[in-house]
């Protein structure tokens, strides 16, 4: 009978650990500017509307996120947008110089809430080259880490290689 209970108790705990871990968000670790790049991909082909890619700094925690949009069937896109909050408010005029210096439009978005009081919304379209560049710049000029390594999560993402586009 003790055997049965142990048994049991082990089994329990097993699960228990699985679901936890199942509950967890997986991030791809130690991701560089090539991985990056097809992960931006897979957002924007397989991501449903408001599907986003958190691009965090390893050692800093610091990150850049895309979110994808879908405006109407075959209008789809990635924006970027980079919050005013305690955390990010040293580089928060540094990331609207580098976006003018590379010509790279934007728009400021004020909200009521708080923290967070603003966003830096960067629109790139579908254009996968300037969504890189947005997160090479940032980590590169902005946050001043020059050779990151990534951790990426990403939610709302098909598994499925098929567009999705409405």
């Amino acid at each position: 009978m003790t055997y049965l209970v142990l048994a049991a108790l082990i089994t329990a705990s097993i699960a228990i650990v699985l679901i936890i871990a199942a509950k967890r968000p997986y991030y791809h670790k130690h991701v560089t500017f090539p991985g990056i790049r097809v992960l931006l991909q897979a957002l924007l082909k397989r991501g449903y509307d408001g599907g986003v890619l958190i691009i965090e700094d390893m050692k800093s925690e610091k990150f850049v996120q895309f979110a994808k949009y879908i405006k109407e069937k075959g209008t789809i896109g990635l924006e970027s947008s980079f919050p005013q909050a305690p955390w990010s408010a040293q580089y928060y005029e540094k990331v609207k110089e580098f976006l003018r210096s590379e010509g790279i439009p934007f728009v400021v978005q004020r909200v009521d809430t708080s923290p967070v009081t603003e966003f830096i919304d960067i629109d790139c379209r579908t254009d996968i080259d300037l969504a890189l560049r947005l997160v090479e710049g940032i980590f590169h000029n902005v946050f001043q880490i020059r050779e990151p390594s990534f951790k990426v999560r990403g939610e709302n993402i098909s598994a499925l290689d098929q567009l999705i586009d409405s």
